[in-house]
């Protein structure tokens, strides 16, 4: 969510951001219920993003003299005209890509969009309030059958970073996650539902072992009283 215009009042004086800085700036105003430590992650990613702007980066020190008022003003008065935006722009593409078909049963998929750039909401204080960033195109692999196109890329002069065939995959679509090498499956495929009834009936099987064995080791330690099921 990013409102061009608004300036930032650092000690006073009206200080305009950069677009890509303007943006993240919008993301603390648009921040429910601050904690110091969330300002504090916050405001060192913030930081971060203005070394490329010397002149800023030495000027802008201190969160206590950031004045944040002018840019929460512009997203208030902007956010349900952005609400409608977004609305329109899931209900226009979301649609297209809301089922696929697995093994020709239609199966209706989690999501086909990955997490807006935006500040963490986590109970782990070192993660709380730090940048989520935005996930490019070139980061993500797309996997469909050979006779389909792959979705089109929505940002113009960009392209996936690999488009895949793997028809004994069940995902559609994965990332990587920051700072993780394992890949993040972000638009996962549900298996056919015969295969979820086969799924259950080998998992209730095994339960039932488990919980004979689990019974059997309790009786012969004398603790057989304090296990139910």
């Amino acid at each position: 969510m990013c409102v061009p215009g608004a300036p930032l009042l650092y000690g006073g004086e009206e200080i305009r951001l950069p677009p890509a800085v303007e943006e993240i700036a919008s993301f603390w105003c648009s921040t429910t219920n601050p904690d110091p430590v969330s300002a504090e992650n916050f405001f060192r990613g913030f930081r971060d993003a203005l070394r490329e702007y010397e002149h800023l980066y030495e000027k802008i020190t201190d969160f206590k003299k950031c004045n944040w008022d002018r840019l929460a003003q512009k997203i208030k008065a902007t956010k349900e005209e952005l609400k409608e935006e977004n609305a329109a722009r899931r209900a226009g593409d979301g649609g297209k890509y809301a089922h696929c078909l697995v093994d020709g049963v239609c199966e209706k998929v989690g999501t086909s969009r990955v997490e807006p750039p935006g500040l963490r909401r986590s109970r782990d204080p070192k993660k709380r309030g730090t940048l989520r960033r935005r996930i490019m195109p070139e980061e993500c692999v797309m996997n469909c059958d050979k006779t389909v196109p792959p979705p089109i890329c929505p940002l113009p002069g960009r392209a996936w970073k690999d488009v895949v065939h793997d028809d004994t995959a069940g995902w559609l679509a994965y990332h990587k996650k920051d700072g993780e090498k394992s890949a993040r499956n972000y638009l996962e495929a549900c298996l056919p539902t015969p295969e979820k009834f086969r799924l259950a009936r080998k998992s209730g099987r095994r339960l039932q072992g488990l919980r004979q064995e689990v019974l059997a080791a309790a009786s012969t330690s004398g603790h057989s009283q304090l296990i139910s099921f």
